[in-house]
């Protein structure tokens, strides 16, 4: 799946997204108003690790020392 929208008048961003997780794939930003008229082109693109207990453990957060942890 591919959506366009233009941010600004000058800029063009172009995003791929998975059709079934919706996840971004990639994202192509087109930019005509950059220095001396000359468009720019920036490409990212988009890879995920699997969910696996190690992958998951990185994105556990330590609250930190005078906060409290809200319920989920």
């Amino acid at each position: 799946m591919e959506i366009s929208a233009p941010a600004t008048p000058t800029l063009r961003v172009l995003l791929w997204v998975d059709a079934q997780t919706y996840l971004p794939l990639r994202q192509v930003k087109l930019d005509s108003g950059a220095t001396n008229y000359q468009e720019t082109r920036k490409v990212y693109d988009y890879q995920f690790l699997p969910a696996t207990p190690a992958n998951l453990a990185t994105l556990t957060l330590t609250v930190p020392r005078g906060y409290k942890q809200a319920p989920s």
